[in-house]
């Protein structure tokens, strides 16, 4: 099992309250500036939502990027050597008009 599915599977029930959280208050507020400090396994299960939530958002990207190079008409472009040896051979043999 790679990490990224083991992340996902651990976190499948992280919006599910434990037995043992029940009593205890989830975050508490700071009485100085007015916000609210996280418990540390809360804080911790944020952290990793927000990485997961932003590999998802580069991998969408990386996608369609390559979906829009896939879609990108290619060109055919003749090589250097051949563009100096179809200017070279002319220069050789001679022509008679």
């Amino acid at each position: 099992m790679n990490f990224m599915s083991y992340v996902a599977e651990v976190s499948r029930g992280w919006d599910e309250p434990n037995a043992r959280d029940m009593g205890i208050m989830k975050s508490q507020p700071n009485a100085k500036g007015e916000i609210y400090i996280l418990n540390d396994g809360i804080d911790m299960k944020a952290k990793i939502a927000t990485m997961v939530r932003r590999l998802e958002e580069l991998e969408m990207k990386k996608m369609q990027e390559m979906q829009a190079i896939s879609q990108t008409p290619l060109q055919a472009m003749p090589c250097a050597i051949c563009l100096l040896m179809s200017t070279w051979w002319k220069s050789v043999l001679p022509f008679q008009p």
